[in-house]
């Protein structure tokens, strides 16, 4: 009976060994006929031609939109007082045109002095000149020697006397036309074609010079500024440079343009100027950055200009972001959503014979469309366009 039982058992054991040895063969050919399955699953797929293509290597830098030339006016208390302003806040000027005038009481006190004092002299002139001519008719009627010699005498001192104020004449001529220049300049004219920005109307009454001179208060004005003419020349682009960048930015270098401020649009242009030397501050901190180039901290800044071929829809003010041309050149390129990294490697899926493989490929510049293929790929051959993360190497493919 004992051997029987025990027959029994290992007769049970050995069933379920068996069972359990046929469950997992079962499993793992279930797995490898998914596999396969899924391998050769046929996916529609959009292809791509491996071409030549235009690529550039951009630098991307910072500025702002300026106008094309700003001509500030500054206050000279010397002059006097602002006496009256012609323009008002948005103007449009001419070149020339009348933007306000002094009055200076002092100037006109001497204009007067000056007019009187060429008065005086006319009036000598014409007295001295009227008594060389009754001589010279006394000269005539003289039967004498005596008094023939003492009307000669007599007018040849008239004579140095007319020269004398024909000379104070000239001075009085030359002092009037300085006088009169002045008076003139006390009208202060438009220097360009633009428009009136940031006038300070507040000044018109604020300033002005005593008879002593000019006023402690007023010395505290000079150099205020009174309007910004700005001009109706093309926008400018304006911003700086760290001496990195500088190294690889250049005048007439093709540039496009961004504005946060105007979406969905860009703008193309150049550089026209990058600086030779640092500035004085380094943007932003107002740090001085020394002298002959010498900075003060790791990096010297340099100012750089651009212009733009048009600028419809940008205004004074914008920031902007500036893709900087650097180079270009004809490259293999395929488009940058076929390529794919995984575990290191950079790799697309190139069709053949209706089936994609997977293909590792070295890539190089990229333009957010397009990237460069170094190696791994021929000119012609045909690429996945955005595959699948289910994609794997051998799956048949159909063609969009």
């Amino acid at each position: 009976m004992e051997l029987e039982r025990t027959e029994k058992v290992n007769t049970k054991k050995k069933r379920i060994i068996v069972g359990i040895a046929i469950l997992i063969l079962l499993v793992v050919a279930i797995n490898v006929f998914f596999m396969e399955k899924r391998k050769n699953v046929t996916k529609t797929v959009q292809l791509m031609s491996v071409t030549k293509r235009p690529i550039s290597n951009t630098k991307l830098i910072s500025g702002q939109v300026v106008p094309g030339k700003v001509e500030t006016i500054y206050l000279d208390p010397s002059k006097g007082k602002i006496k009256e302003i012609y323009v008002k806040e948005g103007q449009e000027v001419e070149k020339g045109q009348k933007l306000f005038t002094y009055e200076n009481d002092d100037l006109n006190l001497q204009l007067k002095q000056a007019s009187i004092d060429k008065k005086i002299t006319m009036l000598n002139y014409n007295q001295v000149n009227d008594k060389i001519k009754a001589l010279e008719k006394e000269k005539k009627a003289a039967s004498d020697n005596a008094s023939l010699s003492s009307l000669e005498s007599q007018l040849e001192e008239l004579e140095n006397q007319k020269k004398s104020i024909e000379l104070e004449m000239e001075k009085n001529q030359l002092q009037e036309e300085e006088l009169q220049s002045k008076l003139n300049q006390l009208t202060i004219h438009s220097p360009i074609n633009g428009y009136v920005k940031n006038l300070h109307q507040d000044l018109e009454e604020s300033t002005g010079i005593t008879d002593e001179g000019t006023s402690s208060e007023t010395m505290g004005l000079q150099g205020t500024p009174i309007m910004n003419i700005v001009s109706k020349e093309p926008f400018q682009i304006q911003g700086t440079l760290t001496e990195l960048q500088k190294a690889q930015i250049q005048a007439n270098q093709p540039i496009k343009v961004t504005a946060n401020a105007v979406p969905n649009k860009s703008w193309d242009g150049k550089i026209v100027e990058v600086s030779e030397f640092p500035a004085a501050t380094n943007p932003g901190t107002g740090q001085f950055s020394g002298e002959a180039g010498q900075s003060t901290s790791n990096l010297s800044y340099y100012t750089f200009k651009a212009k733009l071929h048009s600028q419809e829809g940008l205004s004074p003010g914008y920031h902007v972001a500036i893709q900087v041309v650097l180079s270009s050149k004809k490259v293999l390129t395929v488009p940058q959503n076929s390529v794919q990294e995984k575990g290191g490697s950079t790799f697309v899926y190139v069709m053949s014979k209706g089936k994609v493989q997977k293909r590792n490929i070295t890539t190089g510049i990229s333009t957010g469309e397009w990237t460069e293929v170094v190696d791994g790929l021929k000119e012609g051959e045909k690429v996945v366009k955005n595959p699948s993360h289910t994609m794997d190497s051998g799956m048949e493919v159909e063609i969009k």
